[in-house]
């Protein structure tokens, strides 16, 4: 588990972690964790297909309107960094990949 999984095993456990990190849907997380990770996938592979009726869903089930932002702004910055990295080849240094069970020649 990296530094990602780290942070999120504070908030949510060990066990819940290792869990949505191997499936989130299946992995037993509140109905808002669940509801904004699959915002975040839509997002991610189609963000053409992103709408207000996507955020709406998320507010009806109680996510907050500082929640929604937070979690789309972090994954903005996520993508950005990766393209960024993607486009000048840059490459996981040991030390970064060491703890993802990756060799030094994958990405970050």
């Amino acid at each position: 588990m990296g530094s990602h999984g780290a942070v999120a095993s504070q908030a949510l456990g060990d066990a819940v972690t290792q869990a949505a990190l191997e499936d989130w849907r299946t992995a037993p997380l509140s109905p808002q964790v669940r509801a904004t990770l699959g915002l975040l996938e839509k997002l991610m592979l189609t963000p053409e297909e992103v709408g207000t009726q996507d955020v709406e869903a998320a507010r009806a089930i109680g996510i907050s309107e500082g929640a929604i932002l937070d979690a789309i702004y972090i994954c903005a910055a996520f993508n950005l960094i990766d393209r960024v990295a993607d486009a000048l080849g840059v490459r996981g240094s040991s030390v970064l990949c060491a703890g993802r069970g990756q060799s030094t020649e994958t990405r970050l």
